[in-house]
């Protein structure tokens, strides 16, 4: 691992350390040291800029390391992106992950105004795993054996090429930094190994345009599912993407989440398989969710009957009704009082009047997993009301994890 500061020596002590290690693969970690409050760096567009002294000695040094990329095996490189197309230049055929980064662009910026190049991945032909915090855009081959990709999406062509070139990702993380309206392309894109995704959309976007894509995928494998800040978008984006996932979702967390309790009960209807719910900063999920999660022995509107980890944080967990929170916990915990799906096995559910009512009768069947762990953050009095409470204690005695 290198922590460089551009200094005159750097690339002479480089190139003996090379000469030591003999022919044996690399796996090189490189940081560049640079900070744009530095008398050596000034502001332009938003981003640092190396002062004109320490080009050279960087552009030799980048040179020096880009020679030896046929040894490469692991590479996590950070260098301001006015190097990156010199770092990319020659092949690199062993080389099996790779990370790129600007210490210059603050994380998380827009990166419209940032370096941009283009990174063939036939010079790559080993590569699985991409993980890109620059401006770079990647030309697929075809049958190339990449399974991982993780980058900052900054124009539609960039993610139009590289879903039509990857076919055959099994796990895909996108960060949308600006809007970007995606027009090209075939109306569905099918991932047929895909078994994780996480979108992250920025958080001020005006318009809800950007969370359309979730249109436009077909993830047959799906299990884990992660989506970040889809403040401002109609349900039917995400409900569209679940109901193209087969039912085998397991996890899904949503972040900086802004829906209805009727769009979050298609959610969970959508994915029968649900292992672990994590809501994080996000509205929508209230009373009536936390009683459609409640499990009731016969009814067909019992969700999720494997949900064993259920995250609420920062999710309005003050305005929730104490007894529906205990109730939902231990409807889901057999051994803390509640009856499981199996237990309730030749049950009939009557309605006021008295009659069988089948529209809500389940089949006898669905079998409930316990829930595992809960993570609430509610008020200090809410977590002591609950804590104190025989059926929560005797829920968390046979083996419930609850957190705050």
């Amino acid at each position: 691992m290198f922590l460089l500061r551009p200094y005159e020596r750097a690339t002479r002590a480089f190139e003996r350390w090379i000469a030591r290690s003999g022919s044996c693969p690399l796996r090189i970690k490189l940081v560049v040291m640079t900070y744009s409050s530095s008398p050596s760096y000034s502001s332009e567009s938003g981003s640092g800029r190396i002062h004109n002294a320490q080009k050279d000695t960087l552009r030799a040094f980048v040179r020096s390391l880009a020679r030896q990329s046929y040894r490469w095996l692991v590479a996590d490189i950070s260098v301001p992106g006015c190097f990156m197309q010199s770092l990319l230049a020659n092949e690199a055929p062993m080389l099996k992950k790779l990370t790129l980064s600007d210490p210059l662009v603050e994380p998380g910026s827009d990166m419209s105004y940032t370096w941009e190049h283009t990174f063939a991945l036939s010079a790559a032909p080993a590569l699985s795993t991409l993980v890109l915090k620059q401006r770079l855009r990647i030309i697929p081959i075809t049958a190339h054996p990449i399974t991982s990709v993780q980058f900052d999406a900054f124009s539609s062509s960039q993610i139009v090429d590289l879903f039509s070139g990857c076919p055959m990702l099994e796990e895909l993380g996108i960060s949308f930094r600006r809007e970007i309206l995606i027009l090209d392309g075939p109306d569905i894109w099918t991932f047929p190994r895909m078994h994780t995704l996480r979108i992250s959309l920025h958080h001020s976007n005006s318009r809800i345009e950007t969370s359309a894509i979730l249109d436009r995928l077909r993830l047959p494998c799906l299990r884990t599912l992660t989506i970040d800040g889809l403040r401002q978008s109609h349900g039917l984006h995400l409900c569209t993407l679940l109901d193209r996932t087969g039912g085998g979702l397991t996890s899904l967390t949503l972040l900086n989440i802004s829906t209805s309790h009727n769009d979050m009960f298609e959610y969970l209807h959508r994915a029968p398989n649900l292992r672990s719910l994590r809501l994080v900063d996000s509205h929508g999920f209230d009373y009536r969710c936390i009683r459609r999660l409640t499990w009731l022995p016969g009814w067909q509107t019992n969700v999720c009957p494997r949900l064993s980890e259920l995250w609420l944080l920062r999710s309005e967990c003050q305005m929730l009704m104490l007894d529906m929170v205990e109730n939902m916990v231990v409807s889901r915990s057999p051994a803390g009082g509640g009856v499981s799906a199996r237990q309730a096995h030749g049950h009939n559910t009557r309605s006021s009047t008295g009659k069988v009512d089948s529209k809500h009768h389940s089949e006898p069947s669905v079998v409930l997993d316990p829930l595992r762990e809960f993570r609430f953050d509610g008020s200090r009095f809410q977590h002591e009301d609950l804590l104190a409470r025989p059926r929560i204690k005797a829920a968390i005695e046979n083996g419930l994890v609850w957190k705050r």
